[in-house]
């Protein structure tokens, strides 16, 4: 092959799946160095536009007694709340501490021993609260799909990375939608397990309540394999996730009446072409009430939560160091300050009664089908919504495991994105059906 074939078929290789990355690596196509210098000399031309690496790793290749993985040789990174040795966790806030971690991160420790590589350390919204990854410390991260617009957040320079084909697949944290949001922002797969599926030591914490680790990717494939590898099991869940279902007897929550929804235009269509090639597919679609569901007070009650667990978290730096912290981070901590402790009671509350009503939904369904957010990605330069999360803490509330997939869109626009609750802890299940989904909408990144 020549130099320059050799070029060409490097980038083609570094936009597609980590897992057809590491086939191609398996085969001796390519080595593992090749397509890391690939990455890396991308990075340092994409980076500065995209701000989505906010700490870069030296990229070696796995030593040759790692044992193989379906991921081999391909890489990852991760949202700058996870540990990783030698490296401070600054969780997007220069006033944190910047003693560098002495251990990884569990959840980093696997990929490492499946033979991942490390690439660095991603852009997020401050301690994790927020939609969009605006960051005054860091600089703000953006969507490489079009110029000047939000990668979502908080998990924002993860999605990034991502998309632009920076890195292989990339770990994010979901406290109401902080992995799918931005993954449904950036047209790529955002999975969250199920509560407790993952380890989180290592991993800074928003709230304890609602936190998930999760996995963005390029492919429903490549969640499966990263799912299996970060939970310490052998490839035989993989196997299993990626065998077929029977359609006919999956029944699929849909909403036809959106109007509770509250989506714009463009993501209502996208929707219902969704939920029309569901249903041509065979699979078998029970409507769903939005109007009991109360999503925006949920939302409201869980960003309570959060704000006085971030307090706690905070401690030491709140408000000894209010010069340090972003003025949009410090308003909600000076809001929930002057709070009265029943203020989180009735938030707490509310949220119970929400698990029950959501709970009750998996009754009659086995999967409930949304969009993920309600608009597109958004100008940097706009107001940030503040109803992105009403259609993703559901699952957080519920500690069940969610995915969401990119919509194709039309006439040029941004990608919309389907989003996939399941229920009980039933991750295989969920990603088994993505997988067949995936193909069924025309997913593909």
């Amino acid at each position: 092959m020549s130099s320059q074939s050799q070029s060409q078929f490097l980038e083609k290789l570094r936009l597609a799946s980590a897992t057809q990355q590491a086939r191609v690596i398996a085969q001796g196509e390519v080595t593992s160095s090749m397509l890391m210098a690939a990455e890396a000399a991308v990075v340092e031309q994409h980076n500065p536009q995209l701000n989505a690496f906010v700490v870069q790793a030296q990229r070696s290749a796995p030593p040759a007694t790692t044992t193989p993985s379906p991921l081999f040789g391909t890489s990852f990174a991760v949202k700058d709340n996870f540990d990783v040795s030698g490296t401070p966790t600054q969780c997007g806030l220069r006033v944190m501490d910047t003693t560098p971690a002495q251990y990884d991160a569990t959840v980093i420790a696997r990929l490492r021993q499946a033979g991942m590589v490390y690439s660095g350390k991603l852009n997020m919204s401050p301690m994790a609260l927020g939609s969009s990854t605006h960051n005054s410390d860091f600089g703000h991260c953006y969507n490489p799909l079009r110029t000047g617009f939000s990668a979502g957040g908080s998990s924002g320079g993860s999605a990034s990375a991502v998309a632009a084909g920076l890195v292989g697949i990339a770990l994010g944290t979901d406290t109401m939608g902080s992995v799918r949001l931005p993954a449904a922002f950036c047209g790529i797969v955002g999975f969250k397990p199920g509560w407790g599926r993952l380890p989180a030591d290592g991993v800074v914490p928003l709230s304890r309540m609602l936190d998930h680790v999760g996995v963005l990717s390029r492919s429903v494939e490549d969640a499966i394999h990263a799912y299996t590898l970060l939970r310490g099991e052998s490839t035989q869940t993989a196997i299993t996730a990626t065998q077929p279902l029977n359609c006919s007897s999956m029944r699929v929550g849909i909403v036809s009446d959106t109007t509770a929804l509250e989506l714009d235009e463009d993501v209502t269509a996208a929707y219902v072409r969704a939920c029309q090639q569901l249903h041509s597919a065979g699979y078998t679609l029970i409507p769903v009430d939005a109007s009991n569901l109360h999503l925006s007070a949920v939302r409201r009650s869980g960003l309570v939560i959060c704000e006085a667990e971030l307090l706690h978290t905070l401690a030491g730096i709140y408000p000894e160091c209010r010069e340090g912290i972003p003025p949009e981070l410090l308003s909600m901590l000076d809001y929930i300050s002057g709070q009265p402790a029943e203020s989180v009671g009735r938030a707490l509350s509310r949220l119970a009664q929400a698990k029950e009503r959501y709970a009750a939904l998996f009754d009659e369904i086995a999967v409930l089908a949304l969009p993920t957010c309600g608009h597109t990605a958004f100008s940097m330069d706009d107001p940030v919504p503040v109803n992105s999360a009403d259609l993703t803490v559901i699952a957080n509330v519920l500690g069940a495991p969610a995915i969401s997939l990119p919509l194709p869109p039309e006439h040029g626009g941004l990608p919309a994105a389907l989003q996939l609750i399941g229920y009980d802890q039933q991750d295989v299940d969920l990603l088994r059906l993505a997988a067949e989904i995936e193909t069924v909408i025309g997913a593909t990144f």
